[in-house]
């Protein structure tokens, strides 16, 4: 503990909220390690505040649903042998099989 912190320690031997913050905010600053992951935190604590919706964007919208791949998960159940027989991301490359049409143009879409 350093010695600033100790001196303004509370009655009971416990750290006031002012000086712990200070103590945590020196430590981030002398170590860059912490001071890389407080970076990575503030960029996604921004990011997390925009609104997505509001900014322009050329690439299509990603909605609730998209990315599932439930036509392939149907064809699946009917032993379509077209299509992946099991429903993980390295299965159309492991069977050398596709997704179904409506989830390869999903995937399009999410990539």
């Amino acid at each position: 503990l350093p010695e600033a912190a100790a001196g303004a320690m509370a009655a009971g031997g416990e750290l006031t909220a002012p000086v712990l913050a200070r103590v945590v905010a020196e430590r981030v600053l002398r170590e860059q390690d912490l001071t890389d992951l407080a970076n990575v935190v503030s960029w996604l604590e921004f990011l997390a505040g925009l609104d997505m919706d509001e900014m322009p964007s050329k690439t299509p919208k990603v909605g609730a649903g998209d990315g599932i791949w439930a036509e392939t998960k149907t064809q699946c159940s009917i032993r379509n042998a077209k299509v992946v027989s099991e429903l993980d991301p390295d299965a159309p490359t492991r069977q050398q099989k596709e997704l179904s049409r409506e989830n390869v143009k999903g995937e399009e879409k999410l990539l």
